[in-house]
Order: C-alpha cells, then structure tokens, then sequence
C-alpha cells in the first residue's frame, strides 16, 4: 500500500474495520495482497484487521469477522486502510481521531476504503486539494462537506499522501 516502503517484509497492512464496513470494499482491498502472496510464491504482504475494541464487528451485510487487535494493542503500521460503509461518521469519537493523529505521526500512510475518507477528511487527515475516491453514490455528499479536498471519480487514488 506504501509507494515508498522501505521495511521488513512482509509489508504489513493494517485495515481498521468501523462498524457496518462493506465486506466487499474489505475483500477487494485484501485479495488482491493474497494474490500477490501466491503468484509471488513467498509472503509480501501481511494484514491486521484491528476494530476499535478489539472485538469482532459487524459489516453492513451483517456478517461479523474477528479482529486481530484494538485501537491499544494494533502494531505499529507503515499503512492503515479505514474500512467504512453507511452512515461513516457514525463510529467517530475523540478517541478514535487522537489514534489516528497517531498514527499519521509515526509516518503511517492512511487510506480509505469504501467511505473510509469520511473518517479521515473529518479529523482533519487529509490536506486541502488532496485527490481521494470513494463509492461514487457517496461523492456528492463528501464534495458537499469537504470543498477543499479533490474527489475524484475513479477506482483508486495512490500517493505520497495517503491512498483511497
């Protein structure tokens, strides 16, 4: 997920599962490193899936999967992917924002999936005119909110900044 990565490998990747998350923008973002894994025939990358509390949450499709970790016992990460779905803003709280300031401190580079850059945009984690995407029904309303930030219409949006 890191275009500069410079560590150990595998390249962990953290995927912050927030309530009601889509299990298909999760899966689309995870497979793909699996894959990667396979046809490279070693480990490349490795993920964590670590919720708020540390216990297992629900996707919006009401099928629950187990974290690997909480907001306090999450390893220290080069990449964090913020898994949401509907209604993002949701599970947003004072403690969530101060973790992921953090995060974005010790150089993780943070990334949405889905509506994850609700998240993001609204603890101020993405810089003015920075380019993100997301689910093209939720673009108004993100456009709407959060003028100063470039969203786009595309599948993917990678950079030194952040990826979505």
């Amino acid at each position: 997920m890191r275009l500069d990565y410079q560590g150990p490998w595998p390249e962990p990747i953290g995927f912050l599962l927030l309530p009601r998350f889509s299990m298909m923008a999760f899966f689309s973002a995870v497979e793909p490193l699996r894959i990667a894994n396979r046809v490279a025939e070693r480990e490349l990358f490795c993920w964590h899936v670590i919720s708020q509390d540390g216990e297992p949450v629900s996707a919006s499709n009401r099928m629950t999967l187990l974290a690997d970790a909480s907001l306090e016992t999450a390893p220290s990460l080069p990449s964090l992917a913020v898994c949401t779905s509907f209604d993002p803003e949701a599970a947003l709280n004072r403690r969530l924002i101060r973790w992921l300031h953090h995060q974005a401190q010790q150089d993780c580079a943070l990334g949405g999936i889905d509506t994850g850059c609700f998240i993001l945009a609204q603890a101020r984690l993405i810089k003015p005119r920075q380019r993100v995407t997301m689910h093209w029904e939720s673009l108004p309303a993100f456009r709407e909110r959060f003028p100063e930030i470039d969203a786009v219409e595309s599948l993917y949006e990678v950079s030194h900044d952040g990826f979505s």
